[in-house]
């Protein structure tokens, strides 16, 4: 079946490029997963403008990297507690969807998002810390000194380009390319259960719960909103609310087949 649609937003106003804003509350993982490989296969057809997506995850859910073994996880004691394990199409290592807000951005070089793995990663990163910062995070993008490990936790390592404070990493970020498009999501823990993370991952330090740096826990939507405003600065862009297309959700369709697929 062909795929097609029409997006007045791949015009943009004058100078200032206009991005998405999609904001579909909470889905399933495999949903989540599925939404996020159609946002990316929509952008990487042409058919849409870079996306800024925020959501939840219920019931919780353990992602693991696309490369990573299944084996990692121990999915008898996930389906005893209720929680779904899930493979993104990025890379990394296993993280808990519980308590936290996911972001994910769609974008690629036509629309300015240019450079290596590392430029990119951290050019998004900056956006993110310029959002967090305006809560009152002092949030850096210098590696923090974490516990060493066998890393099957995405929040047991950081990387230079990851978001740090006080040496500890507040977001756990991943991306993925096709061609020049780029798809990169991350978790942001907010009220995340340290006994429910130490059950499915015994080797992730204790959660770093965003109300930890400011002595209390902001709103989903006031975080939403600083985290608008990082992009929107960082990057020189407008964002705008809108609405999955009809491809898209033709597209995220055909992905949930395959997101619910472990080997």
């Amino acid at each position: 079946m062909r795929i097609s649609c029409y997006n007045p937003l791949l015009k943009s106003e004058g100078d200032m490029q206009i991005w998405r804003l999609i904001d579909l509350g909470i889905n399933t993982a495999f949903e989540n997963m599925a939404i996020d490989e159609a946002l990316l296969e929509a952008h990487v057809l042409g058919l849409t403008p870079p996306t800024l997506r925020f959501y939840e995850w219920y019931p919780a859910a353990l992602s693991i990297g696309y490369a990573q073994s299944s084996l990692d996880v121990d999915r008898n004691k996930c389906l005893h507690l209720g929680i779904d394990v899930v493979r993104r199409a990025t890379g990394g290592k296993a993280v808990l969807h519980q308590g936290e807000l996911t972001y994910s951005v769609v974008s690629s070089s036509r629309f300015g998002l240019k450079g290596s793995v590392k430029e990119t990663y951290r050019m998004l990163s900056e956006a993110i810390a310029l959002g967090l910062r305006s809560l009152g995070v002092p949030a850096s993008l210098e590696p923090g000194t974490l516990r060493s490990g066998p890393q099957t936790a995405c929040f047991a390592a950081a990387t230079p380009a990851d978001l740090v404070c006080g040496g500890r990493k507040l977001v756990g970020s991943a991306q993925v390319r096709r061609g020049d498009s780029v798809l990169q999501h991350g978790s942001i823990p907010l009220d995340q259960d340290p006994r429910l993370l130490k059950l499915i991952l015994p080797d992730a330090p204790p959660p770093n719960n965003l109300g930890e740096f400011l002595g209390r826990t902001p709103s989903r939507e006031e975080i939403k909103e600083a985290l608008i405003e990082g992009f929107k600065q960082c990057l020189g862009v407008e964002i705008i609310p809108c609405s999955l297309l009809p491809c898209e959700e033709e597209l995220a369709r055909r992905a949930n087949r395959f997101s619910r697929l472990l080997g």
